[in-house]
């Protein structure tokens, strides 16, 4: 069997590329409703030489959120060597700008084409920017790694809605997060205080 050339073997490589940048676009902008003609079409190639290269949609899709998912992978690297205090916060601002800037890309409309084992380490990478920011007291110590979780779940929300508005919402998030949270034992004991303050008020009365 005769081994393609390496003129060939360029022009393979090319097409991919071009197939992968075209489909983050268009992934980017339409999410599950993209359109894989529309991707031939944007990346220049016929559909012949799409489909010899990713013979279906969830082929392209899985390689296009990994690449997604690796870009914020080098975000949180670039946090991590900021100082303590600064880094978790500037991981959440830069990866909002990247999720408004892809949001048709976002895990929770792939469902299991989403990659795990990347998604998996970006949590790892988010816990370790939490805790250097605890350590330098830059986040309250009872934040924990979920609360950062759906904080980002509730950003990506936003942004699906209005891609304007998520610095707001973030910025109210982190205030929270330097505070500390309220949680339900402050309720309890809030609670339990005014009922104090009420049956004490009642007995001075009597």
């Amino acid at each position: 069997m005769d081994q393609p050339t390496a003129p060939a073997r360029r022009d393979a490589i090319e097409n991919r590329a071009r197939i992968v940048a075209a489909a983050q676009q268009v992934f980017a902008a339409a999410g599950r409703a993209a359109n894989l003609d529309d991707v031939a079409r944007a990346a220049g190639v016929s559909p012949a030489t799409f489909y010899r290269h990713f013979p279906t949609k969830d082929h392209l899709v899985r390689v296009v959120l990994d690449g997604f998912y690796r870009r914020l992978l080098s975000i949180s690297d670039e946090a991590l060597a900021a100082p303590p205090g600064a880094g978790l916060e500037e991981f959440l601002v830069t990866a909002g700008h990247e999720i408004a800037a892809q949001r048709g890309l976002a895990s929770h409309l792939w469902g299991d084409l989403a990659p795990a084992e990347v998604l998996a380490e970006l949590r790892d990478r988010t816990r370790c920017l939490l805790e250097r920011a605890q350590q330098a007291h830059a986040i309250a110590e009872n934040v924990t790694v979920d609360d950062v979780a759906d904080a980002v779940r509730a950003m990506r929300g936003i942004i699906e809605i209005d891609g304007s508005t998520w610095h707001r919402h973030l910025d109210y998030v982190l205030i929270g997060f330097r505070e500390g949270l309220h949680t339900a034992a402050d309720d309890h004991q809030s609670s339990h205080a005014a009922s104090s303050l009420r049956i004490s008020g009642h007995t001075g009365r009597s």
